[in-house]
């Protein structure tokens, strides 16, 4: 229980199903990309979901999955 306690986020990578892999040390940075991330497609691309991987020092990992910006960001939010 100790060790949950302690624990501090090491990283927080997020993969736009669409485009490219972004990876932060902070759940504050990870919000802000989200916040500014454009969504423009290429010709006949579909943004399908963020995928979010939180892993903290204790060597915990948490995952989310979310097709809506606002849903991603609540999810981010927890960690604030």
């Amino acid at each position: 229980m100790k060790s949950a306690l302690l624990r501090k986020i090491e990283r927080v990578r997020i993969l736009p199903l669409f485009g490219n892999e972004m990876v932060f040390t902070s759940v504050i940075d990870a919000i802000a990309a989200i916040e500014e991330h454009d969504i423009i497609l290429e010709e006949g691309a579909k943004f399908w979901k963020f995928e979010i991987y939180i892993q903290f020092t204790n060597g915990d990992k948490i995952e989310g999955s979310f097709h809506e910006r606002e849903e991603a960001l609540k999810f981010l939010r927890i960690y604030t």
